[in-house]
C-alpha cells in the first residue's frame, strides 16, 4: 500500500505522487507517514521534507505551511507550504556561508526585540535545513 502525497503553494501545484514513507518536519516533532495513518492536521517548520518513492528518498526544502492526513480505502497526505526550494550540490558552500550570516544576524540583535529575534531564529532555522538538505543529499 502507498501514500498520496500532493504538495502546493500559493502560486499553485507543485508535485504529486504515491510514496513508500513521508517524513515531515512537524512544528511539534518530525511526524513519519505510513500507509494507514491516522487522520490528523498539522503545522509545518521550515525544514526538510522527506518523500521516500522507489525505496530512494526525495529531500524537498519547504518553508513554513500545514499537511493534512487522512485515511479511509488509502493514505492522502496535502501539504500546503509557503514556499519550496530546490536543492543544488553546486549551492554548498553559499548554503554554509547563509548559515554562518544566520547565526552572525541572531548574535548581535537586541534580546528586547522580540519580533527581529523571531525573524531571524526563522532564519536560522531555514539556513540550518539547507545546509542537512545538502549533507543528506551527500549521504
Amino acid at each position: 500500500m502507498s501514500i498520496n502525497i500532493r504538495i502546493v503553494t500559493p502560486t499553485g501545484f507543485l508535485w504529486e505522487t504515491k510514496a513508500e514513507e513521508i517524513l515531515l518536519p512537524s512544528t511539534t516533532a518530525p511526524l513519519i507517514v505510513l500507509p494507514g495513518h491516522i487522520n490528523i492536521l498539522t503545522g509545518l517548520s521550515p525544514g526538510l521534507l522527506r518523500v521516500k518513492v522507489d525505496s530512494r528518498w526525495k529531500p524537498i526544502l519547504i518553508s513554513s505551511g500545514a499537511a493534512q492526513i487522512l485515511t479511509s480505502d488509502s493514505t492522502n497526505v496535502d501539504v500546503g507550504i509557503m514556499e519550496v526550494e530546490e536543492i543544488k550540490q553546486e549551492n554548498f558552500k553559499e548554503a554554509e556561508l547563509l548559515l554562518e550570516k544566520a547565526n552572525d544576524a541572531l548574535n548581535i540583535i537586541n534580546p528586547i526585540d522580540i519580533r527581529e529575534r523571531i525573524k531571524a531564529g526563522e532564519a536560522k532555522s531555514f539556513a540550518e535545513s539547507r545546509v542537512e538538505a545538502f549533507k543528506f543529499l551527500a549521504t
